[in-house]
């Protein structure tokens, strides 16, 4: 198994999906990223690897979802109204970014771009 940072969102995808499975994560080459994951395991250097859908694909890999991650994209209040964030937000909400990501294949845009309550 490819081994990401520490820390990393991939090697800890790995560790929980293991752990909730019973089973060792296993050992095998340190990367850095998706793609250079992608690379060891075309290039037999590892068995497999977590990436991303894309990335998979993109290396001509199959592709095993073990879980769906959410993201968000927090700004305070007080700057909202900021110019860059508004041109931010009104890009990530504008169509053909929607679509460009759509084309991806992996992500789904659900409530892009709406605001959220205060917790």
């Amino acid at each position: 198994m490819a081994q990401r940072p520490a820390g990393s969102g991939a090697a800890r995808v790995l560790a929980r999906v293991a752990a909730e499975r019973g089973v060792a994560p296993g050992a095998g080459p340190a990367v850095a990223t998706h793609a250079d994951a992608a690379r060891a395991v075309l290039l037999g250097a590892a068995d497999a690897a977590v990436v991303i859908e894309p990335v998979a694909e993109a290396f001509g890999l199959p592709f095993h979802p073990l879980c769906e991650e959410r993201f968000e994209l927090l700004v305070r209040r007080d700057q909202r109204g900021h110019p860059g964030v508004v041109r931010v937000l009104d890009a990530l909400a504008a169509a053909p970014f929607g679509r460009e990501v759509a084309a991806l294949g992996a992500y789904a845009l659900d409530g892009l771009g709406g605001p959220r309550a205060a917790a």
